[in-house]
């Protein structure tokens, strides 16, 4: 799991990286205010025999942030 969680930071640092360049920033400027932030790491799976087509399953997220990636969906 924390090989996976640090795959996925570090996936998260590279993107944040090219959104400075793009933005037109200083180096690591984004990257830097990534360091020490809430970053969650939550097993999200999700039962879709349970849901119709257009139901909402996942609700209201409290872990507001720069960038929110997600894993593959199973």
């Amino acid at each position: 799991m924390d090989r996976w969680g640090n795959t996925m930071l570090s996936t998260v640092r590279t993107v944040l990286e090219m959104l400075t360049v793009a933005m037109e920033l200083p180096a690591g400027t984004l990257k830097n205010m990534n360091v020490n932030a809430p970053n969650l790491l939550a097993p999200t799976g999700s039962d879709l025999t349970k849901y119709k087509v257009n139901d909402i399953f996942a609700g209201f997220h409290y872990d507001f942030n720069l960038l929110t990636i997600h894993g593959k969906s199973r």
